[in-house]
């Protein structure tokens, strides 16, 4: 979808569940989720009116626009999620760094060590 912006776009996500379900019912598992979870600080979700300015710089992967969710049938969801594609990226490259930096143990077998010789 294109959107007046540099930097931001959109997904249009259309997929079938499984069973049964409705806008509100598929809304309330993306806001557990963007709160709680392995994707807090990862996902956002809004509830609020906005325009694709307002997710410049957003350091979100995805920002789930609630107020598009829509579920035609029982099954078909279609979902909007916004995204700084720049900013979120380089925030997850940040995240890999410190995730790196965190866990890396330190290598050993790469210091120098000078000979008596020289």
């Amino acid at each position: 979808m294109r959107v007046p912006t540099v930097n931001v776009s959109c997904l249009d996500i259309t997929m079938q569940t499984v069973s049964d379900t409705d806008a509100t019912e598929v809304n309330r598992i993306l806001r557990e989720a963007a709160t709680s979870g392995p994707l807090k600080g990862l996902l956002a979700y809004t509830e609020l009116p906005h325009a694709s300015c307002d997710f410049n710089h957003d350091p979100h992967s995805a920002i789930v626009d609630a107020s598009q969710t829509r579920v035609s049938g029982p099954r078909l969801v279609n979902i909007l999620a916004w995204f700084d594609n720049e900013w979120g990226f380089a925030n997850r490259m940040l995240d890999v760094a410190g995730h790196y930096l965190h866990t890396a143990a330190p290598r050993t077998d790469t210091q120098l060590s000078v000979s008596e010789e020289q």
